[in-house]
């Protein structure tokens, strides 16, 4: 049902790159996620996105700085909104925002799954959802097992496959619906799922 509903989405998609659009380059998993907020108008989605953008941004820093051995603490939080309002000027974040894109929502997800302690059970999670949105969080599969932190790649596995399903669900809904306009006749009502073609 959900696949049916975002295949306008998609057409609408295929339709924008071949005028000269600027593509649509993330996965079919991000189109339907995408296709869940499609309600909201363009203005609501710019604001929305601009706002967590620049939220995000001194949350990831926090969080970096931690990843590089900075204890927690008030220092750490000044460093962190400093270097935020400095990289809000800076080409990558000032493009993110210029075209709405989510990178920094995908950079939030692997920087905060990294931060997270070894002993969590869901950790490989966050850089999982982020790779089924947009493939380039996939390098840090290698580097968690170079790291020896084989249950985070695992639960980032884990977690793909589950997009992959969702994929392969959305595929053969489309599947079905192409080959049942290709083979009945014009007119000809659609068969419901599971009769046989006379």
């Amino acid at each position: 049902m959900a696949a049916s509903r975002a295949e306008p989405a998609g057409d609408a998609l295929r339709a924008e790159a071949r005028a000269g659009e600027a593509p649509f380059t993330y996965t079919p998993f991000a189109a339907l996620l995408f296709a869940g907020g499609s309600g909201a108008s363009f203005a609501t989605w710019q604001v929305g996105l601009a706002v967590l953008t620049i939220g995000l941004l001194p949350v990831v820093t926090y969080l970096s700085l931690g990843l590089a051995g900075r204890p927690a603490g008030l220092a750490r939080a000044a460093a962190a909104f400093a270097i935020a309002a400095v990289g809000l000027w800076l080409e990558p974040v000032a493009m993110t925002l210029f075209f709405g894109q989510i990178n920094l929502v995908l950079l939030a997800l692997v920087v905060g799954d990294l931060a997270l302690p070894d002993r969590i059970k869901g950790k490989g999670i966050g850089i999982g959802l982020a790779a089924g949105i947009k493939l380039t969080p996939l390098i840090f599969i290698p580097y968690l097992l170079f790291t020896r932190r084989v249950k985070a790649a695992g639960g980032q596995r884990a977690d793909l496959r589950g997009h992959g399903r969702t994929r392969v669900r959305a595929a053969a809904a489309r599947l079905r619906g192409l080959l049942g306009r290709a083979v009945r006749p014009a007119g000809q009502q659609a068969l419901p799922p599971g009769q046989p073609v006379p």
